[in-house]
């Protein structure tokens, strides 16, 4: 066997690899400082991955796939989406406690199960049970009247 290097063989030699040489584009984003510190700012500002990748200048799938295999990259996206749920939760409690009802009241059915409820009931006379015998009698009169003058020309 020749130990000649053909051609198809670049890259495959464990020369290069000692060497660091790569083969192929260069990656679109890699995981230094001022990348990382960007991916915690989009996140903390609860950005989508598609906005993200927008402001990153790259495809939604190379930021998705960045993330996905660069551990580094996904702490720092999801350590900044809780400092901004945090911040943005204190914003909402300093709003409530400074008096602002709406915010008190939303808080309030967000997190105590509060809710508006209107309740509608029905009484009958003096507080008591609706007399449902009674109120179909006076309903039909109301709707299907009877006239006295067509019954007593019929007889």
């Amino acid at each position: 066997m020749s130990m000649r290097k053909d051609s198809h063989d670049v890259g495959n030699d464990d020369d290069d690899d000692a060497e660091g040489a790569r083969i192929g584009r260069p990656p679109k984003i890699t995981a230094d400082a001022e990348t990382l510190s960007k991916i915690e700012g989009l996140a903390r500002i609860q950005c989508t991955h598609a906005e993200a990748a927008d402001v990153m200048g790259i495809a939604r799938s190379t930021f998705t796939m960045f993330l996905t295999n660069n551990k580094e990259a996904f702490d720092a996206w999801d350590r900044g989406g809780g400092k901004g749920r945090a911040s943005l939760r204190r914003h909402q409690f300093k709003l409530a406690e400074s008096g602002n009802a709406t915010m008190q009241i939303w808080l309030g059915k967000q997190w105590l199960d509060q809710k508006d409820k209107a309740e509608n009931t029905l009484q009958g006379p003096d507080g008591g049970p609706v007399q449902l015998g009674v109120l179909l009698g006076k309903l039909t009169q109301a709707v299907c009247p009877l006239d006295e003058a067509d019954d007593d020309s019929s007889t």
